[in-house]
């Protein structure tokens, strides 16, 4: 119940547009990949997408006792981001080897100059080790704001791409080289859906 009114409410104050849904797999190992601007493209993403998710989310979100239970409500999980976090990734291969969809951001954090960052590897690593499906997705109208634009309502839009097929890799190395093609073809496919 909590999460319809909280869906609700974030769809009428950010004029949430979503498109592309029909791209996402009903079931199977999905990664979600998105662009990163404001934390509200963690809830928007989770109300956005016809399939349950969880989320990889910065270790600093879950900070006290109050926010780790918000966080895990929401369905996220923390990643450290200092350092290459083994514990996060055997946690994102254990949701999509069971077939659930994952959310992560490939940029690693918030772009706050409104500029697309380099994507890390991660989401093209994760898929070549599980065969998951990557959808990318785009996402505009949640850049910061200030000054009196901050209380008026948004305009969002989601929009979720074609999916990208990936077949498992075995071979760390060729792993290794396969990941960098990925990314570029996935950091392409979101700059295009943010057009």
């Amino acid at each position: 119940m909590g999460r319809l009114a909280v869906g609700w409410i974030l769809r009428w104050y950010c004029r949430l547009q979503v498109r592309g849904v029909e791209h996402i797999p009903r079931s199977g190992p999905v990664i979600l990949a998105a662009n990163h601007r404001s934390m509200l493209d963690v809830p928007l993403m989770g109300i956005s997408s016809p399939r349950r998710m969880v989320f990889m989310a910065k270790k600093e979100l879950f900070g006290d006792p109050v926010r780790a239970w918000f966080w895990d409500w929401l369905g996220a999980f923390p990643v450290r981001r200092d350092i290459s976090d083994l514990r996060a990734l055997d946690i994102g291969l254990a949701i999509l080897e069971q077939g659930n969809c994952l959310a992560l951001y490939p940029e690693g954090t918030r772009s706050k100059s409104g500029r697309m960052l380099p994507f890390l590897k991660g989401a093209a690593w994760l898929a070549l080790r599980t065969g998951a499906t990557i959808v990318p997705c785009g996402i505009t109208g949640t850049e910061r704001r200030t000054g009196f634009r901050r209380l008026t309502r948004m305009r969002v839009r989601m929009t979720f791409g074609a999916a990208l097929a990936v077949e498992p890799e075995p071979d760390p190395r060729a792993r290794r080289e396969r990941s960098r093609a990925i990314t570029e073809n996935l950091l392409e496919s979101v700059n295009a859906l943010m057009a």
